[in-house]
């Protein structure tokens, strides 16, 4: 690259940003360190502007700064304020860059790291480094010390370069990958919230406690509430090694199983198997056509297996839907319930009050304004009817997202949320269950209110207690997406009608008992706790059928 020749020979940060101007193919990264100085000018301002970079670093004295251009294109540029240190990670071409950019009084760094290695010279100033992505090789590290008043470069010098080279050398040897037995690369990536941690964990636990496989859980940034970081302590509590979402070590990974909602990411075909399991149970709108056409869409198209449990699995197959790579097994949300179930009777901290009682657990869909959401409606009775009630109890599940959303819509606060939990805190009788899972709640229940076009409908009838589908009354409700499952439970669709179905668990009266038996067998494929072993051991066999020979 001529450019980059002349880069090299450059110790003039004016001439450096003005070739600059001229490269469109490269990496630019810039970093400063410690201070950008008293003697960064209006000059030095306007020549970063010519290459897209806004941020204004005159008087910027003790400002973190980073400064990423990507073919031409800025990708991220910030100032931190006033002795704070900021940093940023992105991955481009498989590639991954990580900068931390720390002022004196916090942490004095410059930090530019592309596939792990430091590329950056560390000095006082403005640090920049120019990397070739395609060839993936440094064309350029360099500080400009704009504190300075002759602004003083400074240079990798070759010994330099030699000793990095060395150390890569080194690197590559000592790769855990290059030293320990080869396994199978097994990547499960943890989408959502935290409470979706039971659509993989089991088959998560039938991968790890398999020698032949290296797994790890891939924890992605949850879209509507909580921390990325909740997500990863949950999975490293329970034994597993985890990672942040990379998609260059994916793209890398042998086994990609993803438990997507939407559809899938082109990426998923870099991998040599990649497998989804779909943790929606029901279809999500009328037409069961465009509920898979969603999940096949862009990069489902490189999905090797989909795996459904019966009630999805039997819509497509009656509507001449399925396909070859439609597989029947079912689902791991069932797992967790099933271990639950099994387990003995647990009483966590304020749930003592629920002891002796006929407990009804209600829980909520999410969108709000969807039709299918009754909260709204039946509240306030069913709350006052739990009061007056004392020998009867209620878990309150609201699906999470759904306050979240009604946070994001401000139609609750954060004190409204505050208050509610005092209600149920001070309640002799109710609790806000705001566990990870439904599990305790659908061991400890009798009994369940839902809302129609929710995986509960699903996941409840596992349990094989009476369920009620509340429904609006103002004109305003929705279609029943599976009429057929409807059917066969208990349906309200007025505050009458609930108060009639909590009488009736009240009593011990339960006439739809054998239909909602049937629709157990009809609808559930398996619920004796090993659907995540079963999915373990589909994708084994198809794996190894698929590149020969298992590893040891």
């Amino acid at each position: 690259m001529k450019q980059g020749k002349q880069l090299t020979e450059i110790n003039s940060f004016s001439e450096y940003l003005s070739l600059l101007k001229l490269i469109q193919n490269k990496l630019i990264i810039f970093c400063v360190k410690d201070t950008a100085g008293f003697h960064f000018s209006e000059n030095m301002v306007r020549q970063m502007s010519e290459i897209n970079l806004v941020q204004d670093l005159c008087n910027a004295h003790w400002r973190g700064y980073i400064g990423i251009i990507n073919n031409g294109i800025v990708i991220y540029e910030c100032r931190s304020p006033f002795n704070e240190a900021i940093e940023c990670t992105h991955t481009i071409n498989g590639i991954r860059i990580e900068v931390k950019s720390k002022p004196f009084k916090a942490g004095n760094q410059a930090y530019i790291g592309i596939n792990e290695v430091d590329y950056a010279r560390n000095c006082r100033g403005m640090n920049i480094v120019v990397y070739d992505t395609e060839k993936a090789e440094l064309i350029d590290s360099v500080c400009f010390d704009t504190h300075s008043p002759d602004i003083k470069c400074s240079r990798e010098k070759s010994w330099m370069q030699e000793e990095r080279k060395i150390r890569q050398e080194y690197a590559a040897r000592l790769n855990l990958k290059e030293i320990l037995p080869p396994k199978v690369e097994v990547r499960i990536l943890f989408t959502g919230e935290i409470h979706l941690w039971n659509t993989i964990k089991s088959v998560a636990k039938a991968f790890h406690e398999d020698r032949r496989f290296h797994t790890v859980i891939v924890v992605m940034e949850p879209p509507n509430y909580g921390e990325k970081g909740e997500k990863r302590y949950l999975a490293e509590s329970e034994g597993y090694e985890v990672s942040y979402y990379n998609k260059r070590d994916l793209e890398e990974s042998d086994i990609l199983i993803s438990a997507p909602f939407d559809n899938i990411s082109n990426w998923m075909r870099n991998a040599k198997m990649a497998v989804a399991i779909p943790f929606v149970l029901v279809q999500k709108c009328a037409s069961i056509a465009m509920h898979v056409a969603e999940l096949a869409a862009e990069g489902g198209k490189s999905v090797d297996y989909y795996i459904f449990d019966k009630l999805i699995y039997g819509e497509l197959q009656r509507k001449n839907l399925l396909q070859k790579n439609y597989i029947l097994i079912g689902n791991p949300k069932f797992d967790e319930i099933y271990e639950k179930m099994q387990a003995e009777e647990e009483w966590p901290q304020g749930w003592e009050k629920l002891k002796g009682k006929k407990v009804i657990l209600w829980t909520t869909d999410h969108m709000w304004d969807s039709g299918n959401v009754t909260f709204d409606l039946y509240a306030r009775e069913i709350f006052g009817y739990l009061e007056e009630h004392t020998d009867m109890a209620l878990i309150f599940r609201p699906h999470p997202v759904y306050i979240a959303e009604l946070k994001r819509n401000g139609f609750w606060s954060e004190s409204d949320v505050g208050r509610l939990r005092q209600y149920f805190g001070k309640s002799a009788n109710m609790v806000w269950d705001e566990f990870p899972d439904y599990s305790l709640a659908y061991k400890v229940s009798d009994a369940i209110l839902l809302d129609a076009n929710c995986g509960i409908i699903v996941s409840a009838l596992t349990t094989r207690k009476p369920m009620c589908i509340l429904r609006r009354f103002d004109g305003r409700a929705c279609e029943i997406y599976h009429p057929e499952v409807a059917a066969k439970l208990y349906l309200a669709e007025s505050t009458e009608q609930c108060m009639d179905f909590l009488n009736e668990v009240a009593n011990g009266t339960d006439p739809k008992e054998k239909e909602r038996e049937e629709a157990f067998g009809e609808y559930i494929s398996y619920f004796d706790g090993k659907n995540g072993q079963r999915i373990k051991d589909f994708i084994t066999e198809k794996y190894f059928e698929k590149y020969g020979e298992e590893r040891r």
